[in-house]
């Protein structure tokens, strides 16, 4: 049993293992950002730890402030909740690197399944029955085909990148234009492998490991339904002129 765990999330979900630890009978801490310090979770805890400003990049993902409120704490594990760090598979090994228990997937786990990619991959050298996907359908997927599919991917993943550079210049909600835009190439990248197309954006990787799996499904979808000349959100903004 845990001498005293500590939750690196906030909201509902740092409710819900709170709830598990008293029932439990287990000693927890909350980490908080300085915009939650009066939310339920941190009333509720047995204890509490500021972790940093409001900026979710700057607080609940912040890995080594959460590791050191650990460490003054005395907690001997660490509960990630779902997003933020829930699915960081190097938070996983720093966790443990720091003679802590991670309370979720093993490292490895969380690389293998964690990419839709990579978890199809693991299934097939598995055994596992898959539904075949377009590389097994040679007649259909021919050049002409994936040229047009990677077009498509690239002038979505264009007309989003001037979008977010458009509304969000000075950031917002620990967000920035240049973060946005690495991060749709980073989903692109993912897109054009999962059709079994060549990465167009070398180096791009996830700034925000916490976002949802929904948020990349809304942007798969904005992929093939936006129209480059026209993306109507509020109001239409026309990037042809």
């Amino acid at each position: 049993m845990f001498k005293k765990i500590l939750i690196a999330n906030r909201g509902d979900v740092a409710l819900r293992v709170l709830r598990a630890c008293r029932e439990m009978n287990i000693p927890n801490v909350v980490v908080h950002s300085t915009a939650d310090a009066d939310s339920m979770p941190v009333r509720l805890a047995d204890e509490s730890v500021c972790i940093g400003p409001p900026s979710s990049a700057a607080s609940y993902l912040n890995v080594a402030s959460i590791i050191t409120a650990a460490g003054i704490t005395g907690a001997d594990a660490v509960h990630p909740g779902v997003g933020f760090l829930a699915e960081n598979a190097d938070f996983a090994e720093i966790v443990a690197a720091h003679g802590l228990t991670f309370i979720g997937p093993e490292p490895r786990h969380i690389r293998s399944m964690g990419d839709k990619v990579e978890a199809k991959i693991t299934a097939a050298d598995s055994g596992l029955p898959l539904v075949p996907g377009s590389p097994e359908n040679p007649h259909l997927w021919d050049d002409e085909m994936r040229h047009e599919a990677a077009q498509m991917i690239l002038e979505g993943t264009e007309l989003e990148v001037q979008y977010a550079r458009a509304t969000m210049p000075r950031g917002i909600l620990g967000m920035n234009a240049n973060m946005m835009e690495e991060y749709l190439q980073f989903i692109a990248n993912r897109r054009l492998v999962q059709i079994g197309l060549e990465e167009e954006f070398v180096g791009a990787t996830n700034p925000f490991p916490w976002m949802s799996e929904i948020m990349d499904l809304r942007k798969e979808k904005n992929f093939f339904e936006t129209r480059v000349i026209e993306y109507q959100t509020g109001g239409a903004l026309n990037f042809d002129e």
